[in-house]
């Protein structure tokens, strides 16, 4: 953390650990750390003049074992030696400027920590000694110390001696237990580090001891206790461990994590954390085993009633820097917002920032936040001129926003003569009531929250009634209690006493006028203050469209003119290595010669070296229906470097990518990181967020032609070695906000491409193939902007651009002179494309992608055509360098060595049939079509239809479930709304992990009987089995959603908005539209107090997705087997279970097989259990829709706007839903039958006839819900 991203606003005491002691008795840096901070920490005054600064002395590690350990003991030891050390402090402190010192010496008197008998009373005599130097040198610094809760530790303490001397002891209430409790009589037990319980012991060691309650600061730990369990099925306190808790990813030492880290392992995992109401703290077991104790808002409270109970100086943190990136810990113990600045505004001319008609009245009539970083904001100064910085302003009329916080220069407010206890600023239904009086003589400004009318005006609260906060007035009144307190008598009041009512009810403020007025900035550059900010605006009332922050093309000519330097930019740098595509075993036994199991990876490597720019600014008014009149918003994206990816695939199958993933292409994620967040609070609550991120994904298609157009593109016979680099400099490709219309690209500087000349390709199909390999990188700026508290944020745009990289590798027979010979054809493009999502609030065109830049290449000099593989399939070839590299990858992820490259060298078998793709954890989604020879067109930033992730043994993957409403983007609830995805890796358990949280899910559905012809399904308490490479394994199962996620997405994308559904049967002659999208897109989707999910306001289509199965409804959810959960998505979305073209080439087995796992998605959704889970999420939906129809009625819209009755709608809908799939799948088995294999063999020609007389009734919905339609199709 810079110095100046410390809250000091927040702060009254400041403590720089940690100081440490030479020989010579002097004051010096610990190891590690530059001596320039204890010059620079004190520039931080410079945001909050009544800031104390200590030096604080010390530390557990000054008394570890090494040359440090004896200074404290041979300090104290001697008047002469601490007489020295006294003069050395008192110089430090005057050089310095600080304040005060706190010595952390852990722990005098203990012989485990270097410590001997006499350094009790010796501390005790120093302590003495120096308060008797400070009073003598007319100084007034502070002096405290540190003090263990322990009373192995404390028992060394003379704290009789020692207590008349400080200012204040600050209590190590944390740390109470650790690994070292392993080797001491409490044992190797996990327990929390900071307990309630065994504070209050503690602390009663301090009152037997006579000290003050007034004189102890009680410690609050930033961070947790981790331990390792020695049994995962034991976990509560008490439990025993066998060692630290797994390193968390910035702390990296075992045993601790940090707030942020145990707030990202919450979120990440959707962990619910246990608390221990008796201990006042929280604990949760994460990873491997790791166990780890900490605090939050709640137990933080529990803590501070405790020490305002017994009456408790204060309140001391272990460490600031340890908070995540809202401070949202510090939040919780101060109750104050990090940022706020609402003194007088001088950081530049308020002409500079707004156009004259949006100009506050005077400096002092806006509040505002700045914070910095790089740059100077390391030396502790906020200056924007030199560092990056992240800004807003904020300017309301008098009648707006009153002040009842006294303020130099302003009129002095009514004084608040008491305060209602417990105020909760958060609840805006409980109504306040305190007792007001005028002292001033200024009887105007006394009461100028009167002007303009008082009920529903906006008040800043005084520091003796709720400080820190914005309520909203309700009423002032004459009181009937008119006697002023005690404390008052002799107090001339100039009013009479009123009762003062008011409330947080911020949805209900009162706005008189719209003159709001609202200034946003962000820029990693130090120039960017000077050019734009510190530059006086451009002001036309000749053009319809005003602006103050340029328009785009004079943005773009300022940034060029203004010689930004980039010295602060955000750096990227990431090396990629990318098992793609990974298989070496079919679904179904082969009986091939020799029992040769196929192979082929794919893969994308190589490395990212990219500094990026980001610039932003807004001007607008915020209205009081919460929109936003714009006067002008622009930003910038403006990367310099190189991506080097190298795109590879090696082996030899048919390779099908649809056949885990159900979509071709097949994307998955990569690298998805937030760069560095930036948070800013206003007085009031009005809060701004501005998150650099960038992310990296992978896409892979293949296709069974070398026309990518032709039919039945999908599986690609491979035979071969493929690999190709392309280096991409960025450095020419700035995205200026908003996007330029048009289709005009830019130059861009070409791709350096190299094929690699071991490239070979053995055979092709008369057909051809083709196998495309994506990378995409997105570089961003996340804006979000809460205008109020308890309101939902009117703001949250996306700047994004990127670099979709494509190596498409075409194979086909050769012709004429190449007769006999397989050719390869390269082709290799980059495309550079921006977006702004939601940019429609800041005026913009929403979501579309503009592409930027393109470049495509052909390769002319790698190798084009190779000899064909003798057919007899024994041929001797080269060695494919690729499996040493793909061998290398697997390693990397945990995966075994691909079968079939461990033959003897220069040898390799014939190719087989079918290789499917690694994992699949859901159904299919969209099905994106790969152009013919280009880029992913109008996929430059894919909408991932299937997320790959990589997982950890005995642990489950979160997966998200994505829904999309109309044209808007998909969208998940993350967080509790995730679910548990089941392992594709057959060798990762299922059963108990993650202490049993999953167990309650149902499993294991699939096959009640190994025969054909039986369709019967069954949960069954074991996994079934299939065999691989001469081994039985785990069968692939899935997480399974009973009701598909797509059905409400196609409830307002098809029904509502064109009447139909996607191949409805029967055909509708006439479908009429019911609720077109931009009505959906306007009232179902913006977030909304109105709509909570998990308390935290969404849209209502968020609402929606809630219902489906997830952490919070784990009812919902099953364990099926994964091809017919796949049918079972597909045949919802109005797909076929299984392609015509695709069945037409299976052998008989393989029909029958498919045939049978189409009707097992029926007689699965017809058992009892499974169609209760189905019922929940429908009767859920459907209750929704009943509030929803309420809501609008109590809320219509202004004009002729009307919607129908929603939960008729659905009831409809699910009805033609269940009767269309129904009719189309008994179509599909009508087709299959009639194209059957093995006619007149058995066991096909038994099995088949089984079907068509008995099975093909099965296809149907034989139950329905409470509220449903019953399907008769």
């Amino acid at each position: 953390m810079p110095l100046s991203e410390i809250p000091v606003e927040m702060l009254t005491h400041l403590n720089v650990a940690f100081g440490y002691i030479t020989d010579d008795f002097k004051v010096t840096n610990m190891d590690g750390v530059s001596a320039d901070l204890f010059h620079n920490v004190g520039n931080v005054k410079a945001r909050n003049p009544d800031l104390k600064i200590m030096i604080a002395i010390g530390g557990w590690t000054f008394s570890d074992p090494g040359p440090w350990q004896n200074k404290f003991p041979t300090m104290v030891a001697t008047a002469a030696s601490r007489s020295t050390f006294i003069q050395n402090l008192l110089g430090f402190l005057q050089e310095y400027g600080y304040d005060g010192v706190d010595f952390d010496w852990e722990y005098p008197a203990a012989d485990d920590r270097g410590g001997s008998p006499a350094d009790s009373i010796k501390y005790g005599i120093f302590l003495k000694e120096l308060r008797a130097a400070i009073d003598a040198s007319g100084h007034k610094y502070l002096v405290t110390f540190t003090a263990p809760s322990s009373y192995w530790y404390l028992r060394h303490f003379r704290l009789d001696l020692m207590e008349p001397y400080v200012d204040w002891i600050n209590l190590m209430s944390y740390d109470i237990h650790g690994v070292w409790d392993g080797s001491n009589p409490i044992g190797n037990h996990v327990l929390s580090h900071t307990n309630l319980t065994e504070i209050d012991l503690a602390l009663d060691l301090f009152w037997r001891a006579k000290v003050k309650p007034s004189s102890i600061v009680l410690g609050l730990g930033f961070y947790g206790r981790s331990f390792t369990l020695s049994d995962n099925n034991c976990w509560k306190p008490g439990c025993l461990f066998s060692g630290p808790g797994a390193a968390g990813r910035c702390t990296n030492t075992p045993g601790i994590l940090s707030y942020r880290e145990i707030q990202e392992l919450i979120y990440q995992t959707g962990a619910t954390a246990y608390t221990d109401k008796a201990a006042a703290a929280k604990y949760i077991v994460y990873g491997n085993n790791s166990w780890i104790s900490f605090d939050d808002q709640e137990t933080f409270k529990a803590k501070i009633d405790y020490a305002n109970k017994v009456g408790l100086s204060g309140l001391m943190i272990w460490a600031i820097d340890l908070d995540d990136g809202d401070l949202s810990a510090l939040s919780a113990v101060t109750g104050r917002n990090v940022g706020q600045n609402n003194g007088k505004f001088t950081l530049t001319d308020l002409k500079n920032l707004f156009p004259s008609e949006m100009l506050p009245s005077s400096p002092d009539d806006v509040v505002y936040a700045l914070t910095t970083f790089s740059g100077q904001s390391d030396t502790g100064y906020s200056n924007p001129r030199e560092s990056g910085f992240g800004f807003m302003l904020m300017s309301g009329e008098k009648h707006v926003v009153s002040r009842l916080r006294r303020r130099e220069g302003d009129p002095e407010p009514f004084t608040f003569l008491d305060c209602p206890g417990n105020i909760d600023s958060d609840d805006g239904d409980i109504t306040y009531t305190a007792r007001v009086v005028c002292l001033s003589d200024d009887i105007e400004g006394c009461f100028q929250v009167m002007i303009g009318g008082i009920e529903g005006t906006a008040v800043e609260m005084p520091d003796n009634c709720a400080p820190n906060t914005i309520a909203r007035a309700l009423s002032l009144t004459p009181s009937k209690d008119q006697a002023l307190p005690e404390d008052m008598h002799g107090t001339d009041p100039t009013s009479l006493i009123f009762d003062f009512s008011f409330d947080f009810n911020m949805l209900r403020v009162r706005q008189d006028s719209e003159q709001t007025s609202v200034r946003i900035d962000f820029s990693t550059s130090p120039d960017y203050w000077v050019n734009i900010l510190d530059t006086p605006g451009i002001q036309s009332r000749d053009l319809e469209g005003r602006f103050f922050a340029p328009t785009a093309a004079q943005w773009e000519s300022r940034f060029v003119e203004g010689n930004f330097r980039r010295k602060y930019a955000f750096s990227i740098k990431e090396t990629v290595s990318t098992p793609l595509f990974w298989n070496t075993a079919k679904e179904c036994d082969f009986q091939g010669d020799g029992g040769f199991i196929e192979g082929v990876a794919a893969y994308i490597a190589g490395d990212i070296d990219v500094k990026v720019d980001y610039g932003f600014s807004a001007v607008y008014r915020y209205k009081k229906d919460d929109s936003l009149d714009l006067y002008q918003a622009s930003g910038y994206i403006d990367p310099k470097g190189k991506i080097d990816m190298s795109y590879g695939v090696g082996g030899v199958a048919d390779i099908d990518v649809t056949k885990g993933t159900g979509s071709n292409p097949a994307f998955a994620d990569g690298v998805s990181k937030r760069i560095d967040k930036q948070s800013l609070t206003l007085y009031g609550g009005a809060k701004i967020t501005f998150a650099p991120y960038y992310a990296l994904e992978y896409a892979m298609a293949t296709y069974n032609s070398s026309d990518a157009s032709a039919p039945n593109n999908g599986v690609a016979a491979f035979d071969g070695l493929l690999t190709s680099r392309v280096v991409t400099d960025v450095a020419n490709f700035t995205a200026y906000y908003p996007p330029k219309d048009g289709d005009e690209l830019e130059t861009k500087k070409l791709n350096d491409v190299s094929v690699q000349d071991h490239n070979i390709i053995y055979t092709s199909t008369e057909a051809g193939g083709k196998i495309g390999l994506e990378s995409i990188l997105s570089i961003g700026l996340n804006i979000t902007v809460n205008h109020y508290k308890n309101k939902p944020a009117p703001v949250n745009v996306e700047l994004e651009l990127g670099y979709t990289t494509l190596a498409m590798y075409t194979w086909r027979p050769g012709d004429g002179a190449d007769e006999g010979k397989t050719c390869i054809d390269y082709d290799i493009g980059t495309l550079g494309w921006q977006s702004a999502s939601n940019g429609n609030r800041f005026g913009w065109k929403d979501g579309a992608v503009r592409e930027a830049q393109s470049d495509e290449q052909t390769s002319a000099a790698a190798p084009k055509c190779f000899a064909d593989l003798d057919p007899n399939g024994e041929e001797k070839r080269a060695n494919l360098p690729l499996v040493e590299t793909t061998k290398a990858l697997a390693a990397r992820q945990g995966d075994p060595e691909m079968p079939g490259w461990d033959y003897k060298p220069f040898e390799f078998p014939s190719p087989l049939k079918y290789v499917g793709f690694v994992g699949g954890n859901g159904p299919a989604g969209d099905i994106v079509n790969f152009n013919n020879g280009g880029l992913f067109k109008g996929k430059a930033k894919p909408e991932k239809v299937h997320q790959l992730v990589p997982r950890a043994s005995g642990t489950a993957t979160l997966g998200n479930k994505m829904g999309r409403l109309c044209s808007k983007p998909r969208v998940s609830l993350g967080g509790n709304g995730r679910y548990p995805s089941f392992p594709a890796d057959a060798s990762f358990p299922w059963n108990g992990i993650d202490n049993h949280r999953w167990d309650s899910i149902p499993r294991y559905w699939g096959n009640a009987t190994g025969t054909c012809d039986d369709w019967t399904v069954k949960k069954w308490s074991t996994h079934d089995t299939r065999w691989v490479n001469g081994a039985f394994e785990r069968a692939k199962y899935q997480t399974e959603h009973v009701f598909e996620a797509q059905i409400i997405a196609d409830f307002f994308s098809n029904w509502l908005d064109s009447g139909k559904i996607t191949n409805q049967r029967p055909i509708p002659s006439n479908p009429s539209p019911k609720m077109p999208c931009a009505l959906s897109e306007r009232y179902v989707w913006p977030s909304s107090n109105d709509w909570k999910v998990a308390g935290k306001a969404e849209g209502f289509f968020k609402v929606l997705l809630g219902e489906l199965g997830s952490i919070r409804h784990l009812d919902r959810l099953t364990v099926f087997l994964a091809r017919p959960n796949r049918m079972k998505g597909a045949m919802f979305e109005g797909n076929k279970a299984v392609a015509e073209a695709t069945y037409l080439i299976m052998s008989a087995d393989e029909q029958l097989s498919a045939v049978k796992e189409m009707g097992m998605a029926f007689t699965y959704l017809n058992e009892a259990d499974v169609w209760d889970a189905f019922c929940a999420t429908y009767e859920g939906i459907y209750d929704r829709l009943g509030e929803y129809n309420t809501w609008w009625a109590n809320n219509p819209p202004a004009g002729p706007i009307s919607i129908p009755d929603l939960q008729k709608e659905w009831k409809d809908y699910m009805k033609v839903v269940m009767d269309s799939m129904v009719t189309r799948a008994k179509a599909d088995f009508d087709f299959m039958f009639l194209n059957r294999k093995g006619v007149n063999q058995d066991p096909y020609k038994s099995a088949w006839t089984y079907n068509r007389l008995f099975n093909r009734g099965l296809i149907r919905f034989g139950r329905t819900c409470k509220n449903m339609d019953q399907s008769t199709a």
